[in-house]
């Protein structure tokens, strides 16, 4: 999978059969074999049966293209599961540029009331919620995903243009782990999510 698509980079041990991607994809096999057929979802196929097989980064590939959601099952290498959440697609398409050379299987989410469904089917391992949105604040999705024993445990990085030292710390104590304000300071973020600094020239672009 060409890295440049800034989502799941994935170590793959195992092929997958049209079957499995069918199921991941909620769809019957009928339709899988279709798109591997008109050349959406990329596939090759066994010499000497000529039995498809995908490759899972393949898999997410085209998922993601065609906007299908990503089941926490499909995260067989463990990779850490992130969550973007802004209703502003600019500051989407920006951490997606940030994080397209790290071994990640990124998610997006563009209101409060999105993220509380992404929460529960993509079950992301790390937040990075914006402060200012619509309808849902990302302060209220803040307190929903803390008082859930079932998601209190997810890391949540609030991310906002400006936050005075009492809402920041007042965040703080809602569960946040850490807020940072825009533009990102990149090694500030890589350091609360656990990454490193290191990344291609054109993750600047």
């Amino acid at each position: 999978m060409d890295s440049r698509h800034g989502f799941a980079l994935m170590k793959q041990e195992k092929p997958l059969s049209a079957r499995q991607a069918a199921s991941y994809c909620q769809v019957n096999l009928k339709t899988a074999l279709k798109w591997i057929d008109e050349g959406k979802l990329k596939a090759y196929q066994l010499p000497d049966s000529g039995v498809n097989r995908i490759l899972l980064p393949d898999l997410l590939d085209f998922m993601k293209r065609f906007g299908l959601p990503i089941p926490a099952e499909i995260n067989l290498s463990g990779a850490t599961r992130l969550l973007v959440v802004d209703d502003e697609l600019p500051a989407i398409n920006t951490l997606k540029r940030i994080f397209r050379s790290h071994d990640l299987v990124l998610e997006e989410a563009h209101d409060g009331f999105e993220a509380g469904r992404k929460v529960e089917t993509f079950k992301p391992d790390i937040i990075l919620l914006d402060l200012q949105m619509p309808g849902m604040s990302g302060r209220d999705v803040l307190m929903k995903i803390k008082q859930n024993p079932a998601t209190r445990h997810i890391k949540v990085i609030i991310l906002s243009g400006y936050v005075d030292m009492e809402a920041k710390n007042r965040l703080l104590k809602d569960g946040a782990c850490g807020v940072l304000e825009k533009p990102i300071d990149r090694k500030i973020l890589f350091s609360l999510i656990g990454l490193t600094t290191t990344c291609r020239k054109d993750d600047n672009t």
